[in-house]
């Protein structure tokens, strides 16, 4: 084993690069840098790394890192010079001279390194490849995209996967075919074991049969990346919980591109099928009709991305507060684009608006002698030609035919706004059984509103199993 491969040793399914290469901040460049680093094939994570180097190349690194910015750029090759590797946000820790316990010339552990990003590409000869593909590694539930395996061994002893329902139907409209299907990673434990191992992973693959002068590899990667990016927010709306992918491989016959992106591990919750926002059965149909739904609705002024962000967030915030506030942040996302788009933003015209506000003014002028409280009314009167949110979230159900009173005791009031003010405005302690409550309903609520904003009319699964039962109890 190498000084360099002792930096960081051998893991399974890992991938680990000796490389050299200049490293870059502006106009200033630092050549002929030894490094190795070191990423996961098969999860989202940081991505390492390590510097060998003199007292001369600490010297130069450090005088490269002079500056506002902590970020240098990486331009390396391995020593093969097959792949060539490209960071565009490199950041570097403990660096340092190690004088005098090294002599002049004599190479050590200069500084370690932390990936935000990392390109490699490789120049290969498959002539015979027609096709252009697009492969998406993805992190989060799996279960959502209903896709299926088998594993047998044939009479030779040869291991046979099979895998199904990985097609993937988006209708017309898009240049490119797509389909979820598990990617298979073999590896050998370390000594004394030495006994191969296996895992897959879940990509989305998309390949195309365009020519270039059709579809660039440019735009192929570009479109890809916003269709991908919708479609597993959808997916990770179904399943209250985020999805995402952490890299991305393209291939045409004349080389491979990678791109992996530093991700926080991840690590996913148990996801029941009976617990998805719509019927499993329905699945695959509603994020055929929704994506398509969401993309047409971002030009048309009801771009609902932070909405559903803000959904996913709080459904997996760490405390009951969390939660609340971020499911608010959503309805209140909603609230105020519905707003905009049906023109409810104010009570009355401006001209209406400035004499009623001039009468006011009058009244208040002449009623209030307390000079100084006079002008802590006057400040709030903007205020009277603003809708109330009850008053817009009232025109949302409306509209899209929401009910809200079946999470209610009969009889009750649609509370949350209270809770709301209460939470946010006062420093009451809560009643955190009620918080509870809100906080499911008001999760029921946003969930409704949503499916029907993307264009889908069966609500009935937006509150997960048992819980209507108890939000409309009295107890």
């Amino acid at each position: 084993m190498t000084n360099m491969e002792s930096l960081l040793p051998k893991q399974i399914f890992t991938e680990s690069y000796e490389l050299t290469g200049n490293f870059s901040k502006g106009d200033a460049v630092v050549d002929n840098i030894q490094l190795v680093l070191q990423f996961s094939s098969i999860k989202p994570g940081a991505i390492k790394g390590k510097i060998i180097g003199t007292h001369a190349d600490a010297e130069r690194l450090i005088n490269l890192m002079q500056g506002d910015s902590p970020y240098v750029e990486l331009k390396a090759k391995t020593n093969t010079e097959q792949q060539e590797f490209i960071s565009k946000r490199v950041v570097m820790h403990n660096l340092t001279r190690q004088y005098p316990q090294y002599a002049d010339g004599q190479k050590y552990m200069v500084a370690d390194l932390e990936f935000d990003d990392l390109t490699i590409v490789a120049r290969i000869s498959t002539t015979d490849l027609k096709e252009r593909y697009l492969t998406f590694f993805l992190g989060g539930p799996e279960d959502i995209w209903l896709v299926y395996s088998t594993r047998g061994r044939s009479y030779t002893g040869e291991v046979e996967n099979k895998i199904y329902n990985t097609e993937l139907d988006l209708g017309t409209g898009y240049p490119f075919e797509i389909k979820v299907t598990p990617r298979y990673f073999y590896d050998t434990m370390p000594p004394p074991n030495n006994y191969e191992v296996s895992t897959d992973i879940l990509t989305l693959e998309l390949k195309t049969t365009q020519e270039k002068n059709q579809l660039s590899d440019e735009d192929f990667v570009k479109v890809g990346k916003e269709v991908v990016d919708d479609l597993i927010l959808l997916a990770s709306f179904l399943s209250r919980q985020w999805i995402f992918w952490y890299r991305y491989k393209f291939q045409d016959n004349e080389r491979t591109e990678s791109y992996t992106k530093r991700s926080r591990e991840y690590s996913s919750k148990d996801f029941d099928l009976e617990d998805s926002l719509v019927d499993r059965t329905k699945i695959r149909e509603f994020l055929k009709a929704t994506l398509n739904n969401f993309r047409k609705s971002k030009s048309e002024g009801l771009n609902l991305f932070m909405p559903l962000v803000y959904f996913i967030s709080g459904n997996e915030g760490r405390t009951i507060e969390e939660k609340f506030s971020k499911l608010f942040l959503s309805l209140e996302k909603i609230k105020d684009m519905f707003a905009i788009k049906e023109n409810l933003l104010e009570n009355l015209s401006p001209d209406e608006f400035q004499k009623l506000k001039s009468k006011i003014l009058g009244v208040v002028t002449e009623e209030v002698l307390d000079v100084a409280v006079a002008g802590k009314i006057k400040l709030k009167l903007l205020e009277l030609n603003r809708p109330a949110l009850r008053t817009i979230l009232d025109e949302i159900f409306k509209r899209y035919s929401i009910p809200w009173d079946d999470l209610y005791p009969k009889g009750s009031d649609l509370s949350i706004l209270m809770t709301r003010n209460t939470l946010f405005h006062t420093s009451k302690d809560m009643d955190l059984i009620l918080l509870a409550k809100e906080t499911e309903r008001l999760k029921i609520i946003v969930a409704r509103i949503l499916l029907r904003m993307l264009g889908w009319n069966d609500i009935s699964h937006s509150q997960e199993r048992f819980s209507k039962e108890w939000l409309s109890s009295s107890k």
